[in-house]
């Protein structure tokens, strides 16, 4: 639902993007002392239309971010689990491409580099808690008996 008010409606969009109460006050084109516009843009926050409309519209971000955060998921997983040798020039995974008489070669992404942004995306990073944690076996040698 956009607002009636162009200018409620041009803060709200101004939020919902990341800027600050007063850099929004500003932007939606509201007059302001200086020094006062955090103050006028926080009023406006207190808005049940306003704060509901940034609510919509930053949810309709994280819902076009799903997309995006899928693919890359997606594009991770595959430099990870890709041998250097299987790209072909053409490949998405394909930074750079050499080729000679006898020899070619492809550059891909790092590998160790997709492992951790991965793991930053899933959340992985964090230590699991202590009843998710499981036990261990490690065997060194011998035939694991």
């Amino acid at each position: 639902m956009i607002l009636r008010n162009p200018r409620y409606e041009n803060f709200a969009q101004a939020v919902a993007r990341g800027a600050r109460a007063g850099r929004a006050y500003e932007e939606a084109g509201f007059r302001i002392k200086p020094g006062t516009g955090h103050l006028a843009g926080w009023r406006l926050m207190k808005n049940p239309e306003i704060k509901a409309r940034i609510a919509e519209l930053q949810s309709e971000a994280t819902a076009e971010c799903r997309i995006d955060r899928l693919r890359l998921l997606d594009f991770l997983s595959d430099v990870i689990q890709t041998s250097a040798c299987d790209v072909p020039e053409e490949s998405p995974l394909c930074q750079a491409f050499y080729r000679s008489e006898k020899v070619f070669s492809s550059q891909m992404p790092d590998k160790l580099r997709a492992v951790e942004l991965l793991v930053k995306l899933c959340g992985w990073e964090k230590p699991p808690r202590p009843e998710e944690q499981k036990e261990m076996k490690i065997v060194i040698g011998g035939d694991g008996a």
